[in-house]
């Protein structure tokens, strides 16, 4: 059996405009704004976090 990752739910406030088009777009491409959302929220945190273990590798084994 394979484990999920537990889900948070979370609201956005988006344009009308903006949300619709973006609806449009994922149907086409064959996924949802909420997948879309997800994946553009975990590279935005991965990049994050990626930033910061860079800052704290110590100047010696980044020269490496």
């Amino acid at each position: 059996m394979c484990k999920r990752a537990a889900m948070t739910n979370l609201t956005l406030s988006i344009d009308d405009k903006v949300l619709q088009a973006a609806r449009i777009r994922a149907v086409q491409e064959g996924t949802s704004v909420n997948e879309i959302c997800r994946k553009a929220i975990e590279a935005y945190a991965e990049s994050i976090a990626l930033t910061e273990r860079t800052r704290t590798v110590p100047a010696e084994e980044s020269a490496r």
